[in-house]
């Protein structure tokens, strides 16, 4: 099967996903799939591969390929600055069919992947899903594309428009280190998805301009965070995202 990955730039869906385990880093927040464990062996990452990449400010997702084989190699996915409340046109790629596979391009030329500008987060946390803008809702023609364990690209008539991260409190980390090996506890998953909705817009921007109802819920999830007595690796990682965001506006 062939898709569109950019505008001017095809796939075949081919065997072979990915074999690394996702990282949920909310240092970016962004999604890493690779072998790769800092910034710097990312970026030296560049010279073997070709694809799409994040340059400057140029607000790109990484989808990077082999130049032996053209296959996919590995995935940085950045997560949008906007949750948005439950639609169909989000909502809906949890119901479409799922597939598992890699990519290979048609030709090995660097391209440009924007990165998504909606997130959505399942009740429960149990799905995250980032779309653009122009994407429309998934149809017939929709399917999941599982590139990794847990993340699915979303392609709808041949194009890909986004992707989805199961489980996301799974694959939560600080910033390049693998997560840790334990399933996370329940009370982690709806901490998570308060941590996201609170340093998020539309809640920053209500903190900037000083609403207290604002204030109060991100205190609140602090102290909330502080006192959770299980998974404490990864609620001391949410906790720290609330601090930091604190903070910086209490400075």
């Amino acid at each position: 099967m062939e898709v569109r990955i950019a505008d001017s730039v095809s796939a075949h869906i081919v065997e072979g996903a990915l074999a690394y385990t996702p990282r949920f880093a909310l240092s970016g927040p962004f999604v890493a799939v690779g072998a790769y464990t800092d910034m710097q062996e990312k970026e030296r990452e560049l010279a073997s591969t070709f694809g799409s990449a994040q340059w400057l400010w140029s607000e790109d997702d990484d989808l990077r390929f082999r130049l032996a084989d053209r296959e996919l190699h590995s995935l940085c996915l950045y997560l949008p600055q906007a949750i948005v409340a439950s639609d169909s046109s989000v909502s809906g790629w949890e119901r479409v069919r799922r597939i598992t596979g890699g990519l290979r391009t048609t030709a090995d030329v660097n391209f440009s992947v924007p990165q998504t500008n909606r997130c959505w987060i399942a009740p429960g946390a149990t799905h995250l899903i980032c779309v653009g803008n122009s994407a429309p809702p998934p149809d017939a023609s929709s399917f999941r594309l599982s590139v990794a364990p847990d993340l699915d690209l979303l392609f709808t008539q041949g194009h890909l428009v986004g992707w989805l991260l199961g489980d996301p409190a799974r694959y939560l980390t600080a910033d390049w280190e693998m997560p840790v090996s334990e399933a996370p506890a329940e009370a982690t998953r709806s901490l998570l998805a308060l941590t996201l909705v609170m340093t998020m817009s539309p809640a920053v921007e209500a903190i900037e301009d000083g609403d207290p109802e604002a204030w109060r819920r991100l205190r609140g999830l602090a102290e909330e965070l502080r006192a959770l007595g299980e998974d404490r690796r990864r609620s001391e990682i949410l906790q720290a995202t609330v601090d930091r965001l604190v903070e910086w506006h209490e400075s």
